[in-house]
C-alpha cells in the first residue's frame, strides 16, 4: 500500500528539515581565522593569499594563480585583460549563473547564448558554431556541476578561429579531463570558493592564467589598476596607477581559511564522491521504470569533485512535483539555473535567440538532492526513504 505523502497530510520524514547544503568547516579553519587576526596582517593580499596561489601553481603548473574575491571578479579580470569592444560578442551557455554573462557585460563585450549539449550539460564545438558570428572575440566555457566538458575540442575550435577560450571554472575545483585541471585549457580559468561550492573559504575566487602575456596586466587590474605587485616584490621603489581595475583582492583571513580547506580537501572529496556513490546506487535500486536519468560522467576521462548530485526527470510538470513532495518531507532538493536568454535583462538589453532547447529542457527538468559530507547517517536514511515514499506517487503522475 502506497504511503500517504506530507504534501496530503502525513508527517514528513525528516521533521527537522535536511539542508541542500552545508559547507565542511572544522575547527581548522576556526583556528587558521584567528591565526591570521592574531598576525595583525588582515588586507590582501597577504602571506596567506600568496601561499593560496603557490599551492595551486604547483599543483596544476599554472603559469600564475591570482586570488580574488570570487569566481565573479576572476571572471571579469580575464575579461578586462582582453580590452573588448561594445561590438564584440563572447559566446556563453544559457544554462549557466548570471556571473558568466555579467562579467561579458561588464567588460564592455555583448554575451551570445548558446545551446548545451545533450549529453555533456556544456558548450561544445558544435553548440559554439551555432552561436558564432565574425564579430565574435572568445568563448567562456562552463563546466557544470564539477563535470569538466569537452575543452579540448573547445579550445581547438577557439584556436581555428582566433579566439580566446575562458573557463568558468566555478563548481570544477579538482575536476580533471585527461588528468588535467579544469581551468588550465584555455588562456584564463576561474574558481570559485564560495559557501555552496565543495572548497570554500566564504566568499573568494581565484584566476588561473595560462599565458603568461597576460600576468602583469591582471595583476594591475586586480590591485586597483596600481603596479603594487611589482612594488611588493621589489621590483620597483613605489608603484602608481598604469591601468583599469578594481579591488579584487582576497582578505588574508579568508585565505588563510581556504588554506586549511586544501589541507582538508582530499578528505572532503572523497566524502563528497561517497556520498553521491551511495546516493546514485540508492536511486538506481528505486527506479524500476527508469523515470530518473542521472548526471555522471560522460567520458572515461572525467574525474569529478562531488559537487553536484543530480538527476533528470521526464517533464517539467512532474520535476516540479517531485520538488514540492521532497520538500514537503524535509528534503531541501532543487532546481537549478533558469535559462539566462529567457531572463527579463536578456530580453531588454540583448538579442537573445528565440530557443535553445537542450537548455530549456534541462532547465525544467533537473533536480538537485543533498549529497554533503556533512550529512548524518540518519540524514542519508530519511533521504533514502523519502524518495521510497515518494516513488510511487511519481510514476502514478507520468503514467
Amino acid at each position: 500500500m502506497e504511503k500517504k505523502l506530507a504534501i496530503d497530510g502525513s508527517a514528513p520524514v525528516a521533521e527537522e528539515k535536511i539542508p541542500y547544503h552545508r559547507p565542511s568547516i572544522t575547527e581548522a579553519e576556526k583556528t587558521a581565522a584567528s591565526r591570521v587576526l592574531d598576525g595583525g596582517f588582515i588586507a590582501g593580499p597577504g602571506p596567506e593569499c600568496e601561499r593560496v596561489e603557490e599551492r595551486l601553481e604547483e599543483r596544476w603548473e599554472c603559469e600564475r594563480v591570482l586570488t580574488t574575491t570570487s569566481c565573479t571578479h576572476s571572471l571579469e579580470i580575464a575579461l578586462l585583460c582582453m580590452d573588448l569592444q561594445s561590438e564584440e560578442e563572447v559566446i556563453v551557455p544559457s544554462f549557466t549563473y548570471v556571473s558568466t554573462a555579467l562579467a561579458v557585460v561588464r567588460a564592455g563585450g555583448r554575451p551570445v547564448f548558446a545551446d548545451i549539449d545533450e549529453e555533456t550539460l556544456t558548450l561544445t564545438a558544435e553548440t559554439i558554431e551555432e552561436a558564432w558570428t565574425e564579430n565574435c572575440r572568445g568563448v567562456i566555457m562552463v563546466h557544470y556541476g564539477g563535470y569538466p566538458g569537452p575543452v579540448n575540442e573547445v579550445v581547438e575550435f577557439c584556436e581555428q578561429r582566433n579566439l580566446f577560450c575562458l573557463e568558468d571554472a566555478a563548481q570544477a575545483f579538482d575536476g580533471r579531463f585527461n588528468g588535467r585541471q579544469a581551468g588550465t585549457f584555455g588562456q584564463f580559468g576561474a574558481l570559485s570558493f564560495h559557501a555552496t561550492k565543495s572548497l570554500t573559504c566564504g566568499e573568494g575566487g581565484a584566476l588561473l592564467i595560462n599565458d603568461p602575456d597576460y600576468i602583469k596586466k591582471a595583476e594591475m587590474i586586480r590591485d586597483k589598476g596600481t603596479d603594487r605587485s611589482v612594488s611588493c616584490r621589489g621590483d620597483a621603489d613605489r608603484y602608481t596607477w598604469r591601468s583599469t581595475g578594481s579591488s579584487y583582492v582576497l582578505s588574508d583571513i579568508l585565505a588563510g581559511i581556504l588554506n586549511e580547506q586544501l589541507n582538508r580537501w582530499p578528505e572532503i572529496r572523497k566524502q563528497r564522491l561517497q556520498i553521491q556513490q551511495e546516493t546514485f546506487e540508492m536511486l538506481s535500486r528505486l527506479d524500476s521504470e527508469g523515470l530518473f536519468e542521472f548526471v555522471r560522467p560522460y567520458h572515461s576521462a572525467i574525474e569529478t569533485n562531488g559537487h553536484i548530485t543530480a538527476l533528470i526527470l521526464q517533464s517539467t510538470e512532474a520535476r516540479d512535483w517531485f520538488l514540492r513532495a521532497l520538500q514537503a518531507e524535509g528534503i531541501e532538493a532543487l532546481e537549478h539555473y533558469h535559462p539566462l536568454h529567457h531572463t527579463p535583462f536578456a530580453r531588454e538589453n540583448l538579442p537573445p535567440p528565440e530557443s535553445l532547447p537542450v537548455s530549456e529542457r534541462i532547465a525544467g527538468s533537473i533536480v538537485r538532492v543533498p549529497a554533503y559530507p556533512g550529512l548524518t547517517t540518519l540524514q542519508r536514511e530519511q533521504i533514502g526513504e523519502a524518495f521510497e515514499k515518494i516513488y510511487p506517487h511519481l510514476l502514478e503522475k507520468i503514467s
